[in-house]
């Protein structure tokens, strides 16, 4: 499955805003580095990710840092209208 198809756009879409709805900001910064990010992000959402399951909450500044990689992964995304879309989401 490509990540251009309509059907894998929509299942991400619903996955995100569950999480949204659920709280669980870490796991849509991973999804989004996984998909749009580059392998630095990616590295750097893995250990945020890990950190918050690890002490089961966020410190100040994996938030911060977690914040700061989705809005650089939103703004460089090639597809403005889906980071658009995204934005409204999160």
């Amino acid at each position: 499955m490509y990540i251009r198809e309509k059907s894998y756009l929509e299942k991400m879409l619903f996955e995100i805003s569950f999480n949204t709805n659920s709280n669980l900001h870490s796991e849509n910064g991973m999804l989004l580095a996984i998909n749009f990010g580059t392998e630095t992000q990616k590295e750097e959402m893995f250990e945020i990710l890990e950190k918050h399951k690890d002490n089961e909450s966020l410190t100040s500044i994996s938030s911060t840092a977690r914040k700061y990689l989705v809005k650089d992964i939103l703004q460089y995304m090639d597809n403005k209208n889906l980071a658009s879309h995204i934005r409204d989401i999160l």
